[in-house]
């Protein structure tokens, strides 16, 4: 069973999805995963239903956090959206900002390790691997 991801995410914060895009297609190419984000919406077509429609069938719903996500209404919605959902939330922290703050997010665990901004660490490439190995256990495991 692949597992299906939706980001949700700032646009400012685009380069972050790309790159956790890149770490994440070795579990794409395997059909470990398959993912969702709104550029894939083609023009003409609803915006909310689009989404609405990805969320349902999305197994995990990650959100890349920063500042722009927490002051984005469109982000919020998404956060509660999937809440009621019931889907499994995925909190990866990509820029410092007031995070443990918004909403109850911080009863979730996130990414990377103990919550630490992409950005803060001296080596991306390993946050993001870090990140990568969280999301391919979490996905292997639904798929038992």
């Amino acid at each position: 069973m692949t597992i299906n991801i939706f980001y949700s995410y700032s646009h400012a914060d685009e380069s972050h999805r790309k790159n956790m895009e890149k770490f994440l297609s070795i579990l794409k190419s395997e059909n470990i995963i398959d993912d969702w984000c709104d550029r894939k919406i083609l023009a003409g077509a609803n915006l909310f239903d689009e989404i609405k429609n990805a969320m349902q069938n999305a197994n995990i719903v990650i959100f890349l956090v920063s500042i722009d996500f927490l002051s984005s209404k469109a982000c919020k919605d998404e956060w509660l959206m999937a809440k009621g959902m019931n889907k499994k939330l995925v909190s990866v922290i990509v820029r410092e900002c007031p995070w443990l703050d918004f909403d109850d997010m911080s009863k979730y665990l996130a990414l990377p390790t103990d919550g630490k901004p992409i950005l803060k660490w001296l080596d991306q490439d390993e946050a993001w691997h870090d990140v990568y190995s969280k999301v391919k256990e979490l996905a292997l495991n639904m798929q038992h």
